[in-house]
């Protein structure tokens, strides 16, 4: 995913008049992260909100995930995780701020919201190929269990 040309998209409305982008997901998704880093190099303001604890914490595990959260912070992203958003608020059609479900209103004028998705791994069953939570590859390789088979896809 290319975050520059996301941001630069007319339909997101970052523009010069834009301040605050806040990214918001129920998984924490490498999105948000990108999003997050290119959004405050360009100087906006930028908070990364969500139920999770840390940015990506079911993707890499909490000790990785407790580091990124660390270089996010540093760089400038604040980070308001452990709470839900709730709801979006606007004015004349356009966003004015992001609800979390703590009762607090942060103001936003870009949203990016990302919710990832769920692995549907039920057909691989009788296949003979290694499922769990996704196809299980060598760490070292990444061959799949089956030599005549090969995956493709984002891995996070």
């Amino acid at each position: 995913m290319d975050a520059e040309f996301v941001l630069a998209d007319p339909a997101v409305g970052l523009d010069t008049a834009a301040r605050t982008v806040h990214t918001a997901s129920g998984r924490a998704l490498r999105a948000d992260a990108v999003i997050a880093a290119t959004a405050r190099g360009m100087g906006l303001e930028v908070t990364m909100a969500g139920p999770q604890p840390a940015p990506m914490a079911s993707q890499i595990g909490p000790s990785v995930a407790s580091l990124l959260a660390e270089l996010h912070t540093e760089r400038g992203v604040r980070l308001r995780l452990g709470a839900g958003v709730s709801h979006l608020s606007g004015h004349r059609g356009r966003v004015t701020g992001v609800c979390l479900d703590t009762g607090e209103l942060l103001p936003a004028d870009v949203v990016v919201v990302a919710i990832g998705a769920a692995p549907v791994t039920e057909w691989l069953t009788d296949s003979g190929l290694r499922a769990d939570n996704g196809l299980v590859c060598d760490s070292r390789t990444g061959e799949l269990s089956r030599q005549e088979a090969a995956q493709m896809g984002c891995c996070c």
